[in-house]
């Protein structure tokens, strides 16, 4: 099984625009904080946790920045390690409260009439 920093190192090797990367990096993490589908999707579409990303992937790329400006002769194959170094460190981060803002289930109320019985009851969807 490959590690976090070989993965991203894989991902970089593919060649996106940083858009892209960005894009997978982040849906990438949201499954590594997500059980079900429905949480990734939740969590995927928040704006809160998808803030707090951008915020903690620029802090973790100015440490990169930081470090590779101390040598001079670097080989692009070393920028990459580097790099995944880096980032894979936002996988072991993640925004508890946000994460659980994001996975909160909502009851919701139905009604139905059995025999002219109006009855309420409220379903919570498990998957």
């Amino acid at each position: 099984m490959k590690t976090t920093t070989e993965n991203l190192e894989q991902l970089l090797d593919l060649g996106f625009t940083i858009e892209d990367f960005t894009i997978e990096l982040f849906m990438m993490w949201c499954e590594s904080v997500t059980t079900t589908d429905r949480e990734f999707q939740k969590v995927l579409s928040s704006p809160k946790i998808s803030k707090w990303f951008l915020y903690e992937i620029a802090k973790h790329e100015a440490e990169y920045v930081m470090l590779i400006s101390r040598y001079e002769k670097v080989s692009s194959d070393d920028e990459k390690r580097l790099f995944a170094r880096c980032i894979s460190k936002l996988f072991s981060h993640f925004p508890k409260a946000l994460l659980a803002e994001a996975k909160k289930r909502e009851a919701k109320p139905e009604t139905t009439k059995i025999q002219g019985v109006k009855i309420e009851f409220s379903i919570l969807n498990l998957n």
